[in-house]
């Protein structure tokens, strides 16, 4: 019998694990983006165009960044997928709080 195959990936830094959840966090504000200018008729919404909501995008990806480091990931797959996830993490969040008074 073949032991199973595993990859082993060297430890990411700080730096490296931020950078990889800030992107995945960026490729979903990207894909979002996409969508909302096909269904706009090709044309970028006017709130895409706004200094707040450039902000908030980018806070959100900080914020991503920072959960991953957080959570000590360490490699850069998990990191992409939790600056995806960071919106629903965050909102999982807030309900818990908010339930718990």
């Amino acid at each position: 019998m073949t032991p199973a195959c595993h990859v082993h990936f060297k430890s990411m830094n700080t730096i490296e694990t931020f950078s990889w959840s800030f992107f995945g966090s960026f490729a979903m504000e990207e894909l979002s983006a996409y969508e909302a200018i096909n269904g706009n008729n090709g044309d970028l919404p006017k709130q895409y165009r706004k200094s707040p909501f450039i902000a908030i995008k980018i806070i959100l990806a900080v914020v991503a960044g920072g959960l991953a480091v957080s959570y000590g990931i360490n490699t850069p797959l998990l990191a992409l997928n939790v600056g995806v996830s960071t919106p629903l993490i965050l909102r999982t969040f807030a309900k818990g709080l908010s339930s718990n008074h």
